[in-house]
């Protein structure tokens, strides 16, 4: 799992990259935001092994998870 620009205030302490998460299994994208201690209000993107997730998404092992905060731009 990795966590870019300002979401990586949530990686656990000393982790600088992507880390594994350990989850029950019929783990959830918002199972995983929960873990991860991401506030319900946080605005995140979430992709799952390239493709865009949602909260409901169901996670299994080995799973790709990358997480972005929106971004701003002209």
């Amino acid at each position: 799992m990795a966590l870019h620009a300002d979401l990586r205030k949530y990686l656990p302490p000393g982790a600088s990259g992507p880390v594994g998460v350990q989850l029950r299994g019929g783990a959830t994208v918002a199972d995983l935001l929960r873990a991860l201690h991401i506030p319900e209000g946080e605005t995140v993107t979430v992709g799952v092994n390239g493709e865009l997730a949602g909260p409901e998404t169901a996670l299994a092992s080995k799973d790709d998870v990358t997480m972005f905060s929106p971004m701003e731009g002209g």
